[in-house]
């Protein structure tokens, strides 16, 4: 087994290396492209929402891309652009066709998906993608920084915030499939893990340990796995990408295929 790890941040590079110095077969990567060729699990965690999105915004003329300009102090602001976007009523979802003038639609261009995708597909092997999102493609500003563990304006301290956007997960299981791989799921994180046996585990941990660390096991399954406010479970959503004769996934497939029966 081999490890590559694409990361762009030398901060966060230096800080993985720290981590896993006791660990053999590690090599770092800026881009996919660099990660040799060859049968992969590719796990993608809180990477498209990262991702550059565009906007636009339903307008009376049309849908007008929404664009960050200049103002005449210097601070950045936003502004739509002067002309509407050519087909885009055509080109977009169903469910957007019908929104109301001042609805936001974004997306991003498929060319990781297509990538990871294309690479399973022909190379064999899988992707785990789990990142925070919707399920289907759907109207919404989802554009957001956080800096200091706290909401700020994205368009101040350009640099020193994380700036974020939901993953439209239908997007990217569509795109997945226009190169022929096999799409399971998504599912929401909390039905993920809980397949998986994660209340299981935690009891068991949970049974063997001080009552402070079984404090802090049960809180962090109940962020991970619920639904309420300061959960994760149906905010983060799960999609794997595999090779076509990859049926079944385990965690997402809701139930294991039937084995095909022989004729005579």
């Amino acid at each position: 087994l081999s490890i590559h790890l694409v990361e762009i941040n030398p901060v966060l590079r230096e800080k993985q290396q720290t981590t896993l110095s006791g660990v053999r077969n590690i090599t770092w990567h800026n881009h996919l492209d660099e990660v040799p060729e060859g049968p992969a699990i590719i796990l993608a965690n809180e990477y498209f929402d990262v991702l550059p999105i565009h906007q636009v915004v339903r307008r009376e003329t049309g849908w007008h891309e929404r664009v960050v300009d200049i103002d005449r102090d210097g601070s950045l602001l936003f502004r739509f652009g002067a002309d509407c976007v050519p087909c885009r009523e055509v080109l977009l979802p169903p469910l957007v066709r019908a929104a109301p003038l001042g609805a936001v639609f974004e997306w991003r261009p498929t060319t990781e998906m297509m990538k990871i995708a294309a690479r399973v597909r022909h190379q064999d092997g899988a992707a785990l993608i789990i990142d925070y999102g919707h399920l289907r493609s759907d109207a919404g500003d989802t554009f957001q920084a956080i800096a200091r563990h706290s909401y700020a304006d994205p368009l101040k301290n350009p640099g020193q915030a994380d700036v974020t956007a939901h993953v439209d997960f239908q997007a990217l299981a569509r795109a997945a499939e226009d190169v022929g791989a096999r799409v399971h799921g998504p599912v929401t994180q909390g039905d993920f893990l809980k397949r998986l046996g994660i209340e299981t585990r935690a009891a068991a941990l949970m049974a063997k340990t001080t009552p402070e660390i079984s404090a802090d096991i049960s809180g962090a399954l109940k962020r991970l796995i619920d639904s309420g406010r300061g959960g994760m479970g149906s905010m983060f959503k799960v999609l794997a990408i595999t090779e076509p004769n990859l049926i079944s996934v385990a965690g997402i497939s809701d139930e294991p295929p039937e084995p095909e029966r022989e004729t005579s």
